[in-house]
């Protein structure tokens, strides 16, 4: 049995970046961290944290690969901070061990569901019509990958845990911890912190889990979606201004727990 912590990442740089504090400030508490990169990346993981390799080196390896969905720089950038603190991690925390537990072909089968709702939308954007029994499809394809992948990205870190364990995870985090208990591992799962609401998509699949969804509800959440991409994602510099100038606009409870020194700094991160 180890004890595992199960941290939830939202999908912004900014939660990376916070991760990144996090496991420079707590690094003794850990034997093992678990990164939600693919396996196929383990060595380059390994020679970036050992510093016999550069970052630079490693993403262009990454790239030509093929490890990842073009185009790699939408990977990039949330795993960028990550990276980055490795080979500092690696160097106070000689004897942590560093492990991917996702792979290639997770990232593949996402990025074909990511695909999937790309063209759905476009589709909405073109017509004005939402394709309800195209969106049923495809959340239910998504659940049923996901869990999926929640099966075997358990199993490989249920077999490889030892000591003390932190895990970086998305926000399906909660449910892997649930999978991680069952395997009888003593596991606490706790956000990175920091503001975050669900986007549009977000809640349509979370419900879309729970219960069957009305036709009404599926267009509702997809008109949203659709406006999120439109109003915020194509006209921010990158995916973090986006959603909090989306978050700023649409849920006007959180306005005051916005960090908007650290928001006005968004605007000189990449893409």
């Amino acid at each position: 049995m180890a004890e595992i912590e199960v941290l939830l990442l939202p999908n912004l740089k900014i939660f990376a970046v916070r991760a990144s504090s996090y496991l420079m400030e707590r690094w003794e508490f850990y034997d093992t961290l678990f990164l939600s990169f693919p396996r196929e990346m383990e060595i380059l993981i390994a020679d970036l944290a050992e510093g016999r390799r550069t970052y630079d080196s490693i993403i262009d390896e990454i790239s030509y690969s093929g490890i990842i969905p073009e185009p790699v720089e939408a990977w990039e950038y949330t795993a960028e901070p990550l990276l980055k603190v490795l080979p500092n991690l690696k160097e106070i925390h000689p004897g942590l061990k560093i492990y991917c537990y996702g792979t290639k072909k997770h990232q593949f089968l996402l990025n074909n569901i990511a695909i999937r709702a790309a063209r759905l939308t476009l589709q909405t954007a073109i017509t004005g019509k939402v394709d309800v029994e195209g969106w049923r499809w495809l959340l239910e394809e998504s659940s049923r990958v996901g869990g999926k992948l929640l099966a075997e990205e358990g199993a490989l870190i249920s077999e490889r845990a030892r000591g003390r364990c932190l895990c970086l995870s998305g926000l399906t985090g909660r449910s892997l911890g649930r999978a991680l208990s069952r395997e009888g591992h003593l596991v606490r799962v706790r956000f990175i912190g920091g503001v975050y609401h669900f986007t549009p998509l977000e809640i349509l699949e979370r419900r879309w889990r729970r219960r069957p969804l009305t036709d009404e509800e599926i267009r509702r959440f997809v008109r949203y979606h659709l406006e999120y991409l439109r109003d915020y994602i194509y006209l921010s510099n990158n995916r973090d201004s986006a959603y909090y100038q989306w978050l700023h606009d649409k849920v006007p409870w959180l306005r005051g727990r916005i960090d908007t020194e650290g928001v006005r700094f968004l605007d000189l991160l990449k893409h």
